[in-house]
């Protein structure tokens, strides 16, 4: 299903296959530009260039969505910004080497894609991702609200101190994450007031990241 399957902000795949020595492989698209991991390192962003980036990877994951593919490890890492004529942040998403398709066949029911990737990040990974539950779209959408969160505040909304991920997930669960104003107390974008993240972009953060998928975009 990933073969082919590709949009104007998603890595191309365009064969897969096994080496004679069991090594399994996937042939895509060589991009080069600045992954977002590199850009949040450097502070906040201003709120429409984090919306900028933000909106282009939900509709890359729209894409996939569509095509019944779950990325599972949507994170900063595996988000790339390329120059495209005047634009300085054309999105290209990466890395679907752990993507599960939501409809498999029957002979790939228990298939995971790609067997060598770390099945999650968990900082970036949704309560039920960290649980071992069935995911839907709705994971995604979780990781894409970690997302936004980051880039408006610099900060993630919940820390992994090393225990278990059962016990993590029962932390997001417990404990309410603050809020975006609250996050960038001590380090907001240049020129960027708390009172711009209170509101519509707190609520939609807030909205993506609840621990119950039901409740989620």
């Amino acid at each position: 299903a990933l073969i082919g399957f590709a949009g104007p902000r998603v890595r191309a795949v365009h064969d897969a296959g096994e080496t004679a020595g069991g090594l399994l492989y996937f042939v895509m698209d060589f991009i080069e530009g600045t992954d977002v991991q590199q850009l949040i390192a450097q502070g906040p962003l201003p709120p429409e260039r984090a919306l900028t980036i933000a909106l282009q990877v939900a509709d890359a994951l729209a894409a996939s969505h569509k095509s019944g593919i779950v990325h599972r490890d949507l994170k900063p890492d595996n988000i790339i910004l390329v120059q495209r004529g005047r634009e300085r942040d054309f999105v290209k998403l990466l890395d679907f080497g752990i993507a599960k398709l939501l409809t498999p066949e029957p002979a790939e029911a228990d298939l995971t894609l790609a067997g060598l990737a770390q099945p999650l990040t968990p900082e970036w990974a949704s309560p039920e991702q960290l649980r071992g539950e069935p995911l839907t779209t709705a994971s995604d959408v979780y990781s894409l609200g970690v997302l936004l969160y980051v880039l408006l505040s610099g900060r993630r909304p919940h820390r992994c101190d090393g225990e278990s991920a059962a016990s993590f997930a029962a932390s997001i669960a417990a404990s309410p994450w603050p809020t975006l104003a609250s996050s960038v107390a001590a380090a907001a974008a240049p020129g960027v007031e708390r009172q711009r993240l209170r509101g519509d972009l707190d609520r939609i953060a807030r909205k993506a990241l609840d621990p119950d998928p039901a409740r989620r975009y």
